[in-house]
């Protein structure tokens, strides 16, 4: 399905959607479908998307040529690249650091590998560096028993370490959603500075008391300065944490006031009523006005094949950082349909084929 742009300008949709329009072209926000199926996606500021394949196992991916026929768009070419490992849900932060808990104990698993990657990413074996996924046993806030992780977001630490990595795997701050009972808990793992695969102790998560069925980090970058906020979606509502707790955040609306069901969300965006919106108030809400229809935008209907389930965006990373000395970033949009079909959201110009 496509969009032409209208409610919204280009100059505002370029800012979100990295892809730069085309001088004197009609250009329309499409659906872009990629090979094969998925049952969780991420994404990191430079654009390279994660997923749990059908199979469970996680893969990467990287550009391919896109083309049109007919309604639906797609990406040809193989695209796809496994990484070892058997998982349920993935979470990337904005410097492509990747975890993932499996399914049947609910384990957080983090990448062992190398301290720097190889300088291109255009190869098939960009990710070869990383020898083997580690597991992290992790307790519940009272450290009474192993916990069941589902649903997760990871922050991203900022600056880099003396040997050139990033301090995500030091600063993180995980934030998960419960297997057992969809409780919101925090874990700060603090990992030791010289061996990524051995927490200084047995983390232990706190519970913040609410439960949810997803949690994202909203991102904001003030000069150098990154802000990561956590998201709620419960029971149809989107809420933000602030220092009192999570509070609810206005839903989208139709222009007849009608207050939409929120079913998914990323940095940003979420899926309400089966459409994508964009949040314009900031991560911490200061730049909101309180009215939904100002607050949020109406980016785009519904996936074309199915209804659109999951999305993952990437907000702009500031440097230095693991890719170098500059800011990164935003990513483009992914999604799934609830058929497990993969997009990518991207300014298509009707009249040219291929259209990247």
């Amino acid at each position: 399905m496509t969009k032409v742009i209208g409610v919204l300008s280009a100059a505002t949709i370029a800012a979100v959607l990295s892809v730069a329009p085309k001088a004197h072209a009609t250009l329309t926000l499409t659906w872009v479908q990629q090979p094969g199926q998925a049952t969780d996606i991420g994404v990191a500021s430079n654009n390279m998307p994660w997923i749990i394949d059908t199979n469970g196992v996680v893969e990467y991916g990287t550009p391919s040529v896109t083309n049109c026929s007919g309604s639906v768009c797609y990406q040809t070419g193989e695209q796809w690249h496994t990484l070892a490992g058997y998982c349920a849900h993935v979470a990337v932060n904005l410097n492509n650091d990747v975890f993932c808990t499996d399914g049947s104990r609910g384990e957080l698993w983090i990448t062992e590998g190398k301290s720097t990657a190889p300088s291109s990413m255009s190869a098939n074996n960009w990710f070869d560096w990383f020898s083997q996924w580690y597991g992290i046993t992790t307790y519940d806030y009272a450290g009474s028993g192993q916990t069941c992780n589902g649903q997760f977001a990871v922050t991203s630490g900022t600056g880099l370490r003396p040997d050139g990595r990033d301090l995500a795997w030091d600063e993180a701050s995980l934030f998960a959603i419960s297997c057992a009972n969809s409780s919101v808990r925090k874990l700060t793992p603090g990992w030791d500075e010289t061996d990524i695969s051995q927490p200084l102790s047995n983390p232990i998560w706190s519970s913040f008391g609410v439960t949810a069925q997803q949690v994202v980090l909203f991102s904001q970058v003030f000069g150098s300065n990154l802000t990561q906020i956590p998201w709620i979606v419960s029971n149809g509502r989107i809420y933000r944490l602030t220092a009192g707790g999570f509070v609810q955040v206005e839903s989208p609306e139709w222009s007849t006031g009608k207050v939409l069901t929120v079913t998914a969300a990323t940095d940003s965006f979420v899926v309400a009523n089966g459409g994508l919106f964009q949040w314009f108030g900031g991560a911490d809400a200061a730049q909101a006005t309180g009215v939904a229809r100002s607050d949020w935008g109406n980016l785009i209907e519904g996936t074309p094949l199915a209804p659109l389930w999951k999305i993952a965006y990437a907000g702009v990373m500031p440097g230095p950082n693991s890719y170098g000395p500059n800011a990164v970033g935003p990513s483009q949009l992914w999604a799934l349909d609830t058929l497990g079909d993969i997009y990518e959201l991207l300014y298509i110009d009707v009249n040219t084929s291929p259209a990247k």
